[in-house]
């Protein structure tokens, strides 16, 4: 028995992209994963790795819809390798994906933002328009 399976949370790197080939269309986004570790000096480092994601089928149009740069997303797949000008490349093949935080609209500035910015902005200024009953959601 064998298993070909990745699951990734990670920030989307750029929005992603609808692609149409002979087999079908699918989109095409970015994703970062973060390492944090102690170096041997004692400091804090972050590695990012980047992850190719692909989406096939009736999915592709909403990953375009809602994979935005920046956003964080959880995704499962399997990882695919292929040839490319001499060099393998790899990819994740995305069975399923969520983007898992949501954005609203501001009421007042009308400018879309993350809910974790909203709710610190708000607690640090006191805003009552953006309480999270009076939020529109954005995603």
């Amino acid at each position: 028995m064998t298993v070909n399976k990745i699951t990734l949370v990670g920030n989307v790197g750029k929005d992603a992209e609808l692609k149409k080939t002979k087999g079908g269309s699918y989109a095409r986004f970015t994703l970062a994963t973060n390492t944090n570790y102690k170096n041997n000096a004692g400091e804090w480092v972050t590695e990012t790795e980047w992850h190719n994601v692909k989406v096939w089928g009736l999915t592709a149009e909403r990953a375009v819809s809602q994979c935005r740069k920046g956003k964080l997303v959880y995704v499962e797949g399997k990882l695919v390798s292929y040839e490319h000008e001499g060099r393998r490349l790899w990819d994740v093949k995305a069975d399923l994906f969520r983007v898992l935080d949501k954005s609203i609209v501001c009421p007042t500035c009308n400018h879309i933002h993350s809910s974790s910015f909203v709710e610190e902005y708000a607690m640090r200024v006191g805003l009552d328009h953006l309480k999270q009953s009076d939020r529109m959601s954005g995603a």
